[in-house]
């Protein structure tokens, strides 16, 4: 990249913008209370504007959300919280979650055997045990710690950099051997991105790279709902409307579907993937299951690498943060590789079979209690050009969609739109 030191605000371009009146009776309207609608919310509220949320569903969070099941807590998707994102602090406050981290690392099943391989900064302990089963060469791990070290400090996805290249091609022009590409590389950024092509902008890479170099993985105490209700806690009781569907979005008002219009000074529009058919995303789907004790490593991610398995991730939910189960009982959560025609019931019981193999677990002491599917749960990223527009003539536009998939893409948003909107009230008094 050639501005290596360039960070740009992308979003909104206040240059022919002008002052806008909104009141108690023409407030600003925001469609969808996810976690960009709540975050957009709480910072205009705060700003003294007054807004409006309206929720199709009977729950704040969109794609962000926990349900608690005979005594376990099943997130939508495994979803964690990167507590190095530099949104968090803006909206949230970060040490009332109670979060619990997952071990700076991980373990890689390969060819019959487990892989340990961990942050050697932060876990130097670990560096002899890495050496004894390496995957890849010296020279691939110098070259990973070089990029902790040219990168630990990045805050934001630098849109102009490694134009056109795809973060396989990326490594690969890096000249990182295809072990250490397809055997960590694919299975662990491959389930963050819900894609295992590496086929993610490049762009993207360093960024997210720098924030799992940075900070932990967690988990907060209640779930990853626990997210949402904290936002929607910080709003007056009567600004979010739940199981209110908007059937149309005017140029200055909604008209929900029992045909109530409301007047709106400006519309932002919060709504997530699911009602974007436009935007190309990724499926995730993960299976929860019941296992009779905690996994060797604890509180360690455990990844598949041989071609022909099934389980890309297994997460130790409980052994993180017991509040995912009863005591005394462990649960994990599993993502899959894509496979084939199989039903997503199919694919869970193939997986309970893998991990009763890789861990000694008598099956039937293995128990598949549930999965959790969404068919829309990230945008696809393949070129910062796929973006969505924050703006549409007067209509805003606030999500990941907006920004780069991830939850401090979709808080960036939220922030760029309030801050906008703000400026041209004030401009409007």
């Amino acid at each position: 990249m050639g501005v290596e030191g360039l960070a740009v605000e992308v979003g909104v371009d206040m240059g022919d913008d002008g002052p806008i009146v909104v009141t108690s009776d023409r407030p600003v309207c925001i469609v969808g209370a996810g976690v960009s609608g709540l975050a957009c919310a709480l910072r205009l509220h705060r700003a003294g504007v007054p807004v409006r949320v309206f929720e199709a569903e009977n729950r704040v969070g969109g794609r962000v959300g926990s349900e608690f099941v005979e005594g376990f807590r099943f997130d939508h998707g495994f979803q964690v919280l990167l507590d190095s994102y530099e949104e968090l602090a803006g909206v949230l406050d970060v040490p009332a979650l109670n979060l619990r981290s997952f071990e700076p690392g991980c373990v890689v099943k390969w060819r019959g055997d487990f892989y340990p391989l961990f942050d050697p900064v932060r876990r130097p302990s670990a560096v002899p045990r890495m050496m004894a089963k390496m995957i890849g060469s010296w020279r691939d791990w110098m070259k990973i710690v070089g990029f902790r070290a040219r990168w630990v400090n990045r805050q934001t996805v630098r849109f102009s950099e490694s134009p056109g290249l795809s973060v396989r091609e990326f490594l690969e022009r890096e000249r990182l051997s295809s072990e250490i590409i397809d055997r960590f590389f694919r299975p662990f950024f491959g389930g963050v991105f819900l894609e295992h092509e590496l086929s993610t902008a490049a762009c993207f890479f360093p960024f997210i790279f720098s924030r799992f170099s940075a900070g932990s993985a967690a988990i907060p105490e209640r779930g990853m709902q626990a997210v949402p209700d904290q936002l929607a806690a910080g709003l007056p009781a009567d600004v979010i409307s739940l199981g209110r569907r908007i059937a149309k979005v005017g140029v200055d008002h909604l008209v929900d579907d029992h045909g109530e219009r409301v007047e709106a000074a400006i519309l932002v529009d919060a709504r997530s993937l699911s009602a974007d058919t436009q935007t190309l995303a990724h499926g995730a789907a993960v299976h929860f299951i019941e296992v009779p004790a905690p996994l060797p490593e604890r509180r360690t991610l455990y990844l598949g690498a041989d071609d022909g398995s099934t389980i890309n991730v297994i997460a130790p939910l409980s052994d993180v943060q017991p509040s995912y189960a009863p005591a005394g009982r462990h649960l994990v959560a599993v993502t899959c590789y894509t496979c084939g025609s199989r039903s997503i019931e199919e694919i869970g019981e193939v997986a309970r079979r893998e991990l009763a193999t890789w861990f000694g677990f008598q099956l039937e002491m293995v128990r598949l209690l549930g999965f959790r599917s969404i068919a829309r749960a990230l945008p696809r990223f393949v070129s910062p050009s796929n973006r969505v527009s924050q703006r549409d003539g007067e209509r805003y536009r606030i999500g990941d969609v907006t920004e780069y998939p991830s939850l401090n893409g979709a808080l960036r948003s939220a922030r760029i739109v309030a801050e906008s909107i703000s400026r041209r009230v004030c401009d409007g008094r």
